[in-house]
């Protein structure tokens, strides 16, 4: 009788056991696509319900927002292009780029549970609202850099705090509207343009052949490893290994130590001084200041620099001291190189957001300065930027000078292959930082097949004389 009841059980249970397996089968296998579905509609429910967050600059000038029409929102940008390569797009067909989409779940409330929604609702009787966000933006200053950069068809300005790493204006050329209704009617137009490349942000992902601001490495390479005092005699030009390297017009500067070839800009002096350096030293330095390196930073991509690390004969030795050769550099990653050698070696991670503010409760999150890398000890950086200033006072920078600031900073013609006839053969460089005392601002300038740093070095004077009128 035990032995039957036992049976029974066993019996039971395994019915029970066979039973939670084949409902269990049913709803992982047969009903997997229908609860998809629900979590794919409930999704969308989720961004119909809630309003995407206003962007705004640092001084609360409102750059992007959405309105309700019907029972869709729409996304709104008032200033259009000047912004299109900050803050991005936002579409419900085209996705989302730069902070829109590096910071969506934020704006889109993605982060708000169902309960939280409903009672937001209930409460204010209209739609929840995403977080805000604040840039470091300043928009009197971008409006200012975007004008300049308007009578160019290629380029980049970038304005940054050296001590902090903040954006306070990031312009490129070409550039788009990224009003919704605009990029639907022109989006083929735009995706494939492989003239113009509209969507590519040149001042981060455009990559090109630094040409004498490179020199700023090469210094930093020469002094850290002990051989600043190498001197040479600069007769304007020079053939090594069936190359010819010259000076910009051929000039001839007699004897040179570094300071002076700086000053002046000699290739003839870093070309030596880089050969009798050698490559291996050359390349540390320049992998110290995150060349050949990819970025990881919060607020936007940037494409990796790339120096030539292998191969290296005398005469490629030589280009590649005076930022020629296979030297590729960003306009983001100068700016961030400068800003190292105003901060005493540290290099600052960059920042576009400075705060996200909560549209529920009204709570604030702030971020903060980060130094990215430590580049070169201090005694270095000190050393460069004194060179720098010397530029400016009496250099190829001289055009730089502002009344009342010590501005300092590196000048940079960079040969190149042209596209097509109706171009200038070289890109047009400056970067600088001022007050010399107490650096608080770094200006890099980029301008595409523009010829003479001349016309960049004015540009850069003109974005300073703006940022010290309205931080005076």
């Amino acid at each position: 009788m035990n032995n039957k009841k036992i049976i029974y059980v066993l019996v039971f249970f395994s019915i029970l056991f066979l039973s939670l397996c084949t409902y269990l089968t049913t709803v992982g296998v047969f009903k997997k696509q229908e609860y998809t579905k629900k979590d794919l509609g409930r999704s969308l429910i989720r961004e119909s319900v809630i309003l995407r967050g206003d962007i705004y600059d640092k001084n609360g000038e409102r750059l992007a927002y959405s309105t309700i029409s019907g029972t869709t929102s729409q996304r709104n940008y008032p200033y259009k292009n000047l912004y299109s390569h900050v803050i991005g797009y936002y579409t419900e067909k085209r996705g989302s780029s730069l902070i829109e989409n590096r910071y969506t779940n934020e704006l889109s409330g993605a982060y708000l549970s169902d309960d939280v929604i409903k009672i937001t609702a209930f409460l204010n009787d209209k739609k929840p609202k995403g977080n805000d966000l604040y840039l470091t933006i300043d928009h009197k200053l971008q409006t200012r850099c975007n004008t300049l950069l308007s009578a160019y068809k290629e380029g980049a300005i970038i304005v940054s705090n050296p001590k902090t790493g903040e954006i306070l204006s990031l312009v490129s050329k070409p550039d788009f509207d990224p009003t919704p209704s605009s990029l639907y009617k022109n989006w083929d137009k735009l995706s494939t343009d492989d003239k113009k490349f509209p969507f590519l942000t040149r001042a981060t992902q455009g990559l090109y052949a630094p040409g004498s601001t490179y020199k700023i490495i090469t210094s930093a390479a020469l002094i850290a490893n002990k051989l600043d005092a190498f001197t040479t005699i600069d007769e304007g030009n020079m053939t090594i290994s069936g190359t010819n390297i010259k000076n910009a017009k051929g000039k001839a500067y007699g004897e040179l130590n570094l300071e002076n070839a700086f000053r002046l800009s000699s290739n003839i002096y870093f070309g030596k001084a880089g050969i009798e350096m050698g490559a291996s030293k050359l390349v540390k330095c320049a992998e110290d200041f995150n060349l050949n390196k990819e970025f990881d930073v919060r607020d936007m991509y940037i494409a990796k620099s790339n120096i030539q690390t292998k191969d290296f004969a005398d005469d490629t030795l030589a280009l590649t001291s005076i930022g020629q050769g296979e030297t590729l550099i960003s306009p983001i990653h100068l700016n961030m190189i400068t800003g190292a050698i105003a901060n005493g070696g540290k290099m600052m991670e960059p920042r576009l957001v400075a705060s996200i503010k909560s549209n529920i409760d009204g709570s604030e999150k702030k971020t903060y300065p980060k130094v990215y890398l430590t580049a070169c000890e201090k005694y270095v950086a000190d050393a460069i930027k004194d060179n720098m200033r010397l530029v400016v006072e009496s250099g190829t920078g001289a055009g730089a000078n502002i009344w009342n600031k010590n501005v300092c900073g590196k000048t940079g013609t960079a040969e190149n292959e042209r596209t097509n006839d109706n171009e200038n053969a070289t890109h047009s460089w400056f970067t600088a930082f001022a007050p010399y005392e107490d650096p608080e601002v770094c200006v890099t300038v980029a301008l595409a097949y523009q010829g003479s740093s001349s016309i960049a070095t004015l540009v850069a004077k003109s974005v300073l004389n703006e940022y010290f009128y309205l931080y005076k």
